[in-house]
């Protein structure tokens, strides 16, 4: 059987094109919310931010998630039967096909024609609307009456110029500017200044036009329809709103911001709101496009980024359902957390929302008032215990926000639980892989969907780059060719790992703005800071000082932002180099211990046969785990920068290769060759063998 034409000629659309008709819009590396109503998410999970749909061409498309898969025709098909089309019912098929009608993807007429039954008796009629005078926005063509049907406005270049010219020139548009006059309580200078217009479709529907501007051009880019209520029922049959199909949705007001980052920046639930708000003199006021219930894109915090304060305004709309008022909570609450908590403030207006103030005659000064008063998200609170039982018992469907989140070493885990919430210190002579341990501490993080960030002040992007390459192609990437590489640079590029770009000297605050703005609008949950000495000005005379001042703000913002912070710090140069490293020998060394959540000693090690690396807790602030005094010996491979519990689960190993030669042992000083033989005179058998290591020696191997 051929394929229908109508098929074909949805899937010649451009894919961005059907999928803003089925709902799905494009997100940073790929699409949401998944088509298939049985799962319908946003994000790969409570960990992964990323979007579920992978794919997104004309080649096809699949959900991460559910395993949903298929092509354009199958966008539409998920939406309605929950199936790709081909498993669909000829009723699923036809419905399908109806509303790809309706969204104007393809041409009914034909279709129809080609249909071998003769249509089944309705109640749907068809109709001319004509032109009330040349060059209005009134589209002349027969088209369905059936109650409901909507067909998506197509976008064109003049369209918003037209729209205007319509409402100012038209007789036929007055019922729009009652409506925006009359009915919503906006002056002729608002309208004017936001351009607004009035769009008749083939229906005979009248639409306000609401142009949507490129935040960078100031052109329009799309139009935001507002139905016009029926005058006499004052109903407004649904959809309220649609825009342009394929077209980008730019935040709506960010031409009108102000040029002072200082400034408050108010955020309400409608495009009507921010003219609402013009008019009581408001400017920095922006408006999403897309819902109060939906995601912020990326370009649209970008826009907001720069301000320090926003004031958010949505509806307290009574008369909305449970399902609304709980779609219209979770979206403030994933704004709030997208601009940071501390920058958040929450205004309840004297009526549900601008418009209905304006409308409603409120005064200026009580507008004023509601945004200048407006209680922060974030205030200081006296709790009693019990009231913490349901916060608590959240935080153990999340066990990692407690024990810490896994190293993915089970000899690590069992010495202090994971990685914990707050800082973690990371130290050791140079050149015994703190740096490396790191950085593969991260990508571990990374391949099991936790967002990460790292810094590489000390050795530069390039050097960090070079590790996680190694890592990712489990070898020396010198020796592989380079689609190999190119495959690796494609699995990095997959994972939820950001490197700071910057190379050098990075101020704490800076570094803590970095953190939160990773935070909120990276999900980053573990960052690696290399080094600390890169937060101080080591030409000043407080140099130990300014340790103490980077400790504590990186402590206090790891906790507040609930993240893991592991930063690598390097001991005091008047230490003995011969003598292993304790946190004792690091500069601000009393402030580390006091804050740190966990503290680390990476050294090489002396015994094994193998390449390998001793990690001893000096501090441990975990309930789980060894806890301090316990040391681990993890197996190193210096082919692909990797570490294991044992030899054979290294890269190198599962290529049957043989462990290189051992590096050369450091020589013992005179004194503590001493105290060896002294130790061995006085210690039995029984004693030698002891995994507790000797102040100045290594633990036996594992």
């Amino acid at each position: 059987m051929s394929t229908p034409e109508w098929i074909q000629e949805i899937k010649r659309r451009p894919f961005v094109e059907v999928a803003a008709a089925a709902g799905v819009r494009p997100v940073k590396k790929g699409w949401a919310p998944c088509p298939n109503p049985k799962c319908g998410v946003e994000r790969r999970g409570r960990e992964d931010s990323r979007p579920p749909l992978v794919g997104g061409t004309d080649g096809g498309w699949s959900c991460v998630v559910c395993n949903a898969e298929g092509d354009s025709v199958d966008l539409l098909s998920f939406t309605l039967a929950g199936v790709r089309y081909r498993d669909a019912s000829p009723d699923e098929k036809a419905r399908v096909a109806s509303r790809a009608e309706e969204l104007g993807l393809i041409d009914g007429r034909d279709r129809r024609a080609k249909t071998a039954a003769p249509p089944a008796r309705s109640a749907a009629r068809t109709r001319t609307v004509r032109s009330a005078r040349p060059g209005s926005a009134t589209i002349v063509e027969e088209v369905s009456e059936t109650p409901g049907l909507v067909r998506s406005i197509p976008w064109s270049p003049d369209l918003p110029a037209t729209a205007i010219q319509a409402l100012w020139g038209d007789p036929a548009a007055e019922i729009v500017k009652r409506y925006l006059v009359g009915d919503r309580a906006l002056t002729e200078a608002a309208i004017r200044k936001w351009k607004l217009g009035a769009y008749l479709d083939k229906r005979g529907c009248w639409w306000v036009t609401i142009p949507l501007l490129d935040s960078s051009t100031g052109e329009p880019v799309n139009v935001k329809f507002r139905r016009v209520p029926d005058p006499e029922t004052g109903e407004c049959p649904k959809p309220k709103y649609t825009t342009c199909p394929g077209r980008p949705l730019p935040l709506f007001g960010t031409r009108a911001l102000p040029n002072d980052e200082s400034a408050t920046i108010i955020v309400v639930e409608g495009e009507l709101d921010v003219v609402a708000m013009w008019v009581y003199g408001w400017t920095g006021v922006v408006s999403g496009t897309t819902g109060a219930g939906s995601d912020w894109s990326d370009e649209w915090l970008d826009d907001l980024e720069p301000y320090d304060h926003f004031v958010i305004a949505y509806d307290d709309d009574p008369e909305d359902n449970e399902k609304a008022r709980a779609a219209v909570e979770k979206g403030r609450s994933k704004l709030i957390d997208s601009l940071g908590r501390e920058r958040c403030s929450i205004a309840v207006l004297p009526r549900k929302d601008a418009g209905q103030c304006l409308v409603d005659g409120v005064e200026t000064e009580e507008i004023d008032r509601a945004i200048n008063l407006a209680p922060p998200v974030v205030g200081v609170q006296l709790r009693s215990v019990g009231s913490y039982e349901a916060e608590f018992e959240r935080r153990l469907e999340t066990p990692e926000k407690l024990v810490g989140l896994p190293t993915w070493s089970g000899k690590l885990d069992s010495m202090f639980g994971g990685w914990p919430i707050g800082l973690t210190i990371l130290t050791g002579h140079s050149g015994h892989g703190k740096t490396t341990l790191g950085t593969w501490a991260l990508y571990e993080q990374a391949m099991h969907g936790i967002p990460c960030g790292l810094t590489s002040f000390e050795q530069g992007q390039t050097g960090s780059i070079a590790k996680l390459l190694r890592i990712a192609v489990g070898r020396d990437f010198l020796e592989v060719d380079r689609e190999e590489r190119r495959r690796a640079w494609r699995a990095l590029d997959s994972i939820p790992l950001e490197i700071v770009h910057r190379y050098g000297r990075m101020s704490v605050d800076e570094l803590s703005y970095t953190i939160k703005r990773g935070r909120r609008r990276k999900g980053i949950r573990v960052w690696l800071v290399d080094h600390l000495g890169f937060l101080v000005d080591s030409s000043r005379d407080d140099e130990r000082r300014q340790i103490d001042h980077a400790v504590r703000s990186l402590t206090i913002l790891a906790n507040d932002e609930e993240v893991s912070i592991l930063a690598v710090a390097h001991p005091d140069k008047g230490g003995q180099k011969e003598k292993r490293v304790t946190i004792h020998d690091l500069k601000g060394s009393s402030s580390l211990e006091q804050d740190c959540a966990l503290g680390l000693v990476v050294e090489k090690s002396r015994k094994s046969k193998t390449p390998a690396s001793i990690v001893r807790a000096d501090k441990v602030r975990s309930e789980w785990g060894t806890g301090e005094g316990s040391w681990s010996l993890l197996h190193y491979d210096p082919q692909s920068c990797t570490y294991a519990d044992e030899w054979d689960m290294l890269p190198s190993s599962a290529r049957g290769e043989e462990p290189p030669e051992p590096v050369e042992k450091p020589i013992t000083p005179r004194s503590s060759r001493r105290t060896a033989r002294r130790s061995e005179s006085d210690t039995d058998a029984s004693d030698s063998s002891s995994d507790e290591p000797a102040e100045d020696g290594e633990p036996e191997d594992e």
